[in-house]
């Protein structure tokens, strides 16, 4: 069970700044929630935000990729962003409630939540994907 701060803060559109074990930086990314109702799931799906845009860009376009599956989010559009950043849908990434519980003290600031229009545009970025794979999609009800 989430502990009383999950409970409050824990919805599709969260935004927790903080280290993940398969982001080769040793930076924390802002990672967003993904799940439309992660309270009542095991494992969080996370898109991560970069500030590499032209090289997530360039990378989506030569693996054959749609151009959907990447979104991305100006500072006016996100106001914890200091400049234009994107999210790779084709590489979600994973964490159990517990884990997150475990990383919540380490995070170094409480961010404001993701506006909706982008979580839809990462929800969808993650269906189009052709590389996510499908237990993934399912735990979101895609499949």
């Amino acid at each position: 069970m989430a502990s009383p701060f999950l409970r409050l803060t824990l919805r599709q559109g969260s935004v927790y700044y903080i280290q993940h074990r398969d982001v080769t930086s040793p930076e924390p990314h802002f990672l967003v929630v993904v799940n439309p109702d992660p309270l009542n799931d095991t494992v969080l799906v996370f898109g991560v935000v970069t500030s590499k845009v032209e090289s997530r860009r360039k990378r989506i376009q030569l693996a054959g990729l749609p151009i959907e599956t990447l979104v991305t989010i100006s500072p006016s559009e996100y106001s914890e962003l200091c400049m234009e950043s994107a999210i790779d849908c084709n590489h979600p990434k994973t964490l159990t409630i517990n884990e997150l519980e475990n990383k919540i003290p380490t995070a170094t600031k409480s961010c404001i939540d993701m506006p909706g229009d982008i979580c839809q545009q990462i929800f969808n970025g993650i269906k189009a994907s052709p590389v996510v794979d499908e237990p993934i999609k399912r735990m979101l009800g895609m499949l």
